[in-house]
């Protein structure tokens, strides 16, 4: 046994090892989708506040990249463009073509925040539990390759820590 017992447990039990780190890496996981949506929350709310809705035109549209879709708009006679994942009224990227005029909603205090979207669905607080499940699920993954590597490795091991031979 080692000064730590704990090490010598967990190199015994590679099940306890790998629910271990499946935990850790799913937590990270969770709070790294939960601060991306966040973020998308937001702008939902800002939108759901004072947003304006216009008529836009496609720039361009990336159906493999989140289904973005690119897009110009007038507001205060200013033009702007911008990109966001398509999943508006008019259809997603998919079904959009360039010229093809969409409805964009931007943020009536801040027209450069804008997206061609459901509004209320970015709203939407999404459930804490689904992003932990997220978390979870692409934690699996990871956590598998880890343990494997570190049982592998401590199997080649005495109880001294130093490589057997």
């Amino acid at each position: 046994m080692t000064d730590d017992g704990r090490v010598d447990r967990l190199r015994t039990h590679p099940v306890v090892l790998g629910i271990a780190v499946w935990l850790l890496f799913g937590s990270v996981a969770a709070a790294v989708i939960w601060r991306l949506d966040s973020a998308d929350r937001g702008l939902g709310s800002r939108l759901r506040g004072h947003g304006v809705t216009t008529l836009g035109t496609v720039t361009g549209t990336d159906p493999a990249n989140h289904n973005t879709v690119f897009y110009s708009y007038v507001a205060d006679g200013r033009t702007y463009r911008s990109g966001y994942f398509g999943d508006g009224p008019e259809g997603d990227a998919h079904h959009l073509t360039v010229g093809q005029r969409i409805h964009v909603v931007y943020d009536a205090e801040d027209p450069s925040s804008s997206c061609y979207c459901d509004v209320a669905m970015l709203a939407k607080s999404s459930d804490w539990w689904r992003a932990l499940l997220a978390g979870l699920f692409l934690a699996s993954i990871a956590s598998v390759v880890v343990t494997l590597g570190l049982s592998r490795r401590w199997r080649g091991r005495g109880s001294s820590g130093r490589t057997a031979t």
